[in-house]
């Protein structure tokens, strides 16, 4: 399993700031965090095993070689384990049957400012999905 973090090379995330405002500029390489990826046949009990494992990690995203296909969050897949009969269902069936197909993918270089207006404009369920 490769590593998200890894795979974004970004500076510090703090520059001069442009125009008149002083103080740091925070991209999105600051939210980062090494966090496991599964490919898209990859079963749902497997991804629900990695969150159980790793609480520190609010998704896992869906790998297709180097390419983001999908986002399995925790909320998402703990609702959907939690319902009568549904685990036993999706335990063994690939996590591409479940994972969120349009996630949020931000460059690394992405400004905090821009990344907020894009969360509340696009999609505010990215503040609970990772």
């Amino acid at each position: 399993m490769d590593s998200v973090a890894s795979q974004c090379a970004a500076g510090t995330g703090a520059e001069a700031a442009v125009g008149d405002m002083a103080g740091p500029c925070f991209r999105a390489a600051r939210l980062l965090i090494d966090a496991p990826t599964v490919p898209p046949d990859a079963t749902s009990g497997a991804v629900y095993d990695l969150l159980v494992a790793r609480p520190d990690v609010p998704c896992i995203p869906i790998l297709d070689g180097h390419r983001v296909v999908g986002l399995a969050d925790r909320v998402s897949l703990l609702n959907r384990f939690a319902r009568h009969l549904m685990r036993d269902y999706y335990v063994r069936r690939p996590v591409s049957l479940v994972f969120d197909t349009d996630p949020l993918i931000v460059d690394c270089d992405t400004p905090i400012q821009v990344l907020a207006e894009l969360i509340s404009l696009k999609k505010p369920q990215a503040l609970t999905a990772g």
